[in-house]
């Protein structure tokens, strides 16, 4: 999980510098993968959409109940 949250981190930094040197008329992460054409476009519409769906399900399964039936012994049953 935590190579998870530096990946996703470092990422998201990478963007951000990249939309500083971005030109003015780029304003999200698509118009900035539309540089490399259509593919690019939709690689980078893909890639960020992934992260907002699958981040929330990670944290859900590795902090809600779903860890307790994957993994038993995760939580004690003694408070």
């Amino acid at each position: 999980m935590a190579f998870m949250a530096f990946t996703n981190v470092s990422s998201s930094i990478t963007m951000s510098k990249v939309m500083l040197f971005a030109p003015w008329s780029v304003k999200t992460f698509g118009d900035l993968g539309d540089t490399l054409g259509t593919d690019g476009r939709w690689l980078c519409i893909v890639s960020q959409m992934s992260s907002c769906l699958l981040m929330p399900s990670v944290f859900f399964v590795l902090g809600g109940p779903v860890l307790g039936g994957l993994i038993p012994s995760a939580f004690s049953q003694s408070t």
